[in-house]
Formats: C-alpha cells, sequence, structure tokens
C-alpha cells in the first residue's frame, strides 16, 4: 500500500500546472469533493465551510454536478442567492468560504 500513495504523490507533483487531474484526486461529482474538503478542513467552533456546502446543495435542488459545471456564472448566481437569503456578514463569510 506504501507504493501507492508513493505514486500518487508523484503524480500529484507532476501534473502541477498541467490540465492534468490525477485519477485519485478527481471527483465525478463535485459535491462528493466539496464534502470531502469540508471534512478534512473542519475546524471547532467555525461552521462557515460546512454550511456553505449545506448552502449550495439547497441553491442547486440535485444530488450532482460534475466538476466542469461549477464555472464562473454558476459561482456568481450562488454568490447573488446569498446575498437574497441573507444580511450582514453572513453573505461575504460563506462566499469566502466557497471560494
Amino acid at each position: 500500500m506504501g507504493n501507492v500513495k508513493k505514486n500518487e504523490k508523484t503524480i500529484e507533483q507532476q501534473a502541477i500546472g498541467s490540465a492534468y487531474i490525477p485519477p485519485h484526486k478527481f471527483k465525478a461529482n463535485f459535491l462528493d469533493y466539496y464534502d470531502e474538503y469540508v471534512e478534512k478542513n473542519k475546524r471547532d467552533g467555525n461552521r462557515h465551510l460546512s454550511n456553505s456546502f449545506a448552502q449550495f446543495k439547497e441553491f442547486l435542488k440535485k444530488d450532482f454536478i460534475s466538476p466542469i459545471e461549477v464555472t464562473e456564472n454558476l459561482c456568481k448566481e450562488f454568490r447573488c442567492y446569498w446575498l437574497d437569503e441573507y444580511t450582514g456578514e453572513t453573505p461575504g463569510g460563506y462566499f469566502t468560504r466557497f471560494k
């Protein structure tokens, strides 16, 4: 198993700066990637990241979105969604974590 991880790291290093996404890093569903990212980056007392994920799923109203569908325009629409739903610093804090 050690060689597998070593080989994955080598492929990751070689892919830097290219459009290639190593298969072990690629998730067909962006929501799976986002969920894994939230789990790996949780901080006690900070719920912005997990809430941004929950709000993104609510905004999409579906359980699957391919990475190629996550465009600049979709992100802008999501930001507008937050601005329409919340007031104060909440939209900015959530969007910062989403970015």
